[in-house]
């Protein structure tokens, strides 16, 4: 324990996860760095031969204990370029075809902040529209087959990356933004033209709620 609660940089800084497991299976995370507390106490009331008991503190790095991440994977058809068909995502659950009118269920109770990647080929103007909030975001350029846009929009990791290379020029300026996903019931309006079978878009996030 000691070790694994060492402050020093060069021993990991005392960085790790804190988890609370239900008894359904489900569990909550977060991730913080030690304080204070494994110093231990002298007294008879806490600490003896053979064991002790101790208050740890923690400073966690965000406010908010993360449930299990979410992907969902939906493939361009070929045969219209206005639809998506959804693959079935790695957490099971019902999904509708992507689209004018999209429903997203976000879990917690906290907003969440997703990450976007689109997968060529795909046309020039690319929109996606959360109508719910009003914010959007729309890609300028085009994606070839094996071009791959990803955009994170997460605090502290918020980039647009094209073939891994820094690409926030593609988005249309002004107006475009790094939204989030509101907790509960989303629409979102995707347009994309110009798709074939091997089209992706690819949804991630992690809900998140205030408490354990």
């Amino acid at each position: 324990m000691a070790a694994d609660l060492d402050p020093m940089d060069v021993n990991g800084g005392g960085r790790g996860v804190l988890t609370v497991q239900e008894f359904d299976g489900k569990s909550r995370r977060i991730t913080a760095h030690y304080e204070s507390g494994a110093e231990g106490e002298m007294d008879r009331d806490v600490e003896g031969l053979l064991w002790a008991t101790v208050g740890l503190t923690f400073r966690a790095e965000q406010p908010f204990w993360q449930l299990s991440p979410v992907e969902i994977v939906y493939r361009g058809p070929s045969d219209s370029p206005r639809n998506w068909l959804p693959i079935l995502p790695i957490e099971v659950r019902r999904s509708a075809a992507i689209g004018p009118g999209m429903g997203i269920r976000v879990a917690g109770s906290v907003q969440t902040w997703p990450v976007w990647t689109l997968r060529g080929p795909i046309a020039p103007g690319a929109r996606l529209e959360n109508t719910t909030t009003g914010r959007w975001m729309e890609v300028t350029t085009g994606l070839e087959l094996g071009d791959e846009l990803v955009i994170d929009t997460r605090p502290r990791k918020k980039s647009v990356r094209l073939n891994g290379v820094r690409a926030y020029q593609h988005l249309a300026h002004p107006g475009s933004t790094l939204w989030p996903l509101p907790p509960g019931e989303n629409t979102v309006d995707v347009t994309a033209f110009g798709m074939g079978e091997e089209s992706r878009l690819i949804l991630r996030y992690t809900p998140l709620a205030p408490t354990a």
